[in-house]
Parts: structure tokens; sequence; C-alpha cells
């Protein structure tokens, strides 16, 4: 059985009712983005658009999930001039669904059509409405249809194996490496290869922490940023000394980190000045003759100078290293 979150109390409606006699239709969308839900969607339905009431009675969200979003008697926005006598069903995606997604779908349209008394004819994709002119839902309907009357759901749509991106609801083994690299500079997360919510939660706080779009969407500028970090943290270190013999065998100078929040800071100044950046876990002994310390505290830190840039927060960090510059 699919996954219900049950988020009606939550939504707005402005639109008023109808007898559940009334459906005629139910539709099939896509939401054209990657990921999503309906809060996220609210921010251009209500804020953009200026609508009381959002676009779908359910999203299928990218793990499988469902979020009943308003009852059968609820008039959504979800095709206009169409919306009097049509239940509106969501799958987030742009042309790209889960296997999760379809099976949960299948369910869900199969509940709607024995409760409204409908064929699977009733079943119509946004563009297939008349006066429409949209790409959405970015699926073959007769595909759909013959799914629904089969009762055997379609395959996933680009499934992740054709691509060099990972969403939510993915399950690959090249994701599990992802998710090993991740651990190593500090996120907790399960290494298993299956991007779930909170492996969705940590991409988005290192997306955060890197001034990436936090869409929680691993890709190529994701990769790029995390490859950077790790390059850096495996540069060759001093002899595991106390003190090295020779100056000479020292840099001049080094970047310590407290934690992964203060990179983006630290990146900035090792860009100007051309030296390399250290996870303050990662030095056990002395590494420069000088250290710019970025986040965290000068405590058990050896160097023949120490710059403290530290501030109380990221950002007050991020305000000390500008104006040293």
């Amino acid at each position: 059985m699919t996954k219900i979150h049950d988020i009606r109390s939550q939504t707005k409606r402005s639109n008023g009712t109808r007898s559940e006699s009334a459906i005629r239709n139910i539709a099939r969308h896509h939401s054209a983005t990657a990921t999503g839900d309906f809060f996220a969607f609210w921010k251009t339905w209500n804020g953009v658009k200026g609508w009381g009431t959002g676009g779908y009675h359910e999203i299928i969200l990218r793990d499988g999930s469902v979020q009943l979003c308003y009852d059968p008697i609820e008039i959504t926005n979800g095709v206009a001039n169409h919306n009097t006598n049509t239940y509106h069903i969501c799958v987030v995606g742009n042309g790209s669904f889960t296997a999760a997604q379809e099976e949960a779908w299948n369910e869900r349209c199969q509940i709607a059509l024995k409760r409204f008394k409908l064929p699977v004819s009733a079943v119509k994709g946004h563009n297939e409405f008349s006066g429409t002119n949209t790409a959405c839902p970015g699926i073959n309907m007769s595909t759909v249809r013959k799914a629904l009357s089969t009762g055997q759901p379609i395959q996933a749509t680009n499934p992740v194996k054709d691509r060099n991106y990972f969403l939510i609801g993915d399950v690959d083994p090249r994701f599990k490496a992802i998710q090993a690299d991740l651990t190593k500079i500090g996120y907790k997360l399960d290494v298993d290869g299956i991007f779930g919510t909170d492996s969705e939660k940590v991409v988005k706080a290192f997306q955060r922490a890197n001034n990436l779009e936090d869409d929680g969407v691993w890709g190529t500028e994701s990769k790029a940023k995390l490859d950077a970090i790790l390059e850096n943290m495996n540069k060759p270190t001093n002899k595991p000394v106390t003190k090295p013999k020779e100056d000479e065998d020292m840099l001049e100078q080094a970047i310590v980190i407290g934690s992964l929040n203060d990179y983006a800071a630290a990146e900035m100044l090792a860009v100007r000045k051309g030296i390399p950046i250290f996870p303050r876990g990662a030095i056990k002994s002395v590494v420069a003759k000088e250290l710019i310390v970025v986040g965290g505290d000068v405590a058990g830190l050896i160097a023949d100078k120490i710059i403290n840039l530290s501030g109380k927060t990221r950002f007050e960090t991020a305000k000390k290293v500008s104006e040293y510059l």
C-alpha cells in the first residue's frame, strides 16, 4: 500500500466545492520540476499566480508516497475551464518518474476510478483537455491508460542508469559511492545507495554550505564541489612529527576549517592566496608555518603564527574573511 501524507488540514482553499457525482475525469499532471511538494508549489500558486486553492488533489512524491491535499469535493486549479468536473493527480518530475511513483499512480488512480465510478477512458493527461497547450503530463497517456487497464504499472521513465544526476527515489550503486564520500567530510547518513528523505536532507545541506542551489538534485555542480573538497582533504601533509626538522619541508600557509559549513568562506581565501584547506579533524601535526583558522577554535594548533578569523556564526566568519582579504 502507498504511504499517505494527509495534509488536508494544512492546505488553503477558496474555490468552493462540488458533489462527487460531478466528477467526470481524472487528470494526470507532472510538476515540471525535479523535486518538490505541495508547500514548494504553493509559493508559485499563491505567491505568483494569486491562487487561493492549490492545483492538485493528490501529489505523488519522488519516493512514491502521496500527499493527500484536498477532498474530492474541493475544486482545485489543475486545468483551466475543466476544474469543476475533474480530479487532479500530479506526479512530481519533469517527464522523468520513478518506478515507485508509477506504482503509486496506478494504485491511487484505480482507487479514484472505483470511487467515482469512471472508466479508464476518463483518465486524461493535462494536454488532452480542450483549450490546453502544454507538455504536461510529460508521458504518453495511451501507455498510461493501457497500464491501468492491465493493472501493471509502467516502468520508470528515464531510469537512473541512463542519467548523470540523482533524485530522491533513485536507487543506484553510484549514489552509494557519493554517500560514502559525503560521510568522509562529516555528514551522517546510511551508505546504502538509496536516495531517500535522509539523503535528500544531506544533499540540500551540502548545497547550502557550498553556495549551490539547494534543490536536492545531485548533479554535476554538486559533484564538482565534493570532488574539490575531497581533493583538498587528500593532499599530502607533512611528516607526522611534532616539529619538522627543516622549515623548508613545511607549508608557508594553510587554512584550517572547523566544519564543512566554513568551507565556502575558506574557499575564497584559498583561491586568493593559493593555499590548501585542512579540516580541523585532519590535522595531526604541524602543517604550516602560518595557520589561518576559519571556523572553530585554535586550541591544540601549532604554528609560528595563527590568525583566527572565526566568528560566532558562519556568517560572522565569512565577514571576517572578507575583511581580511
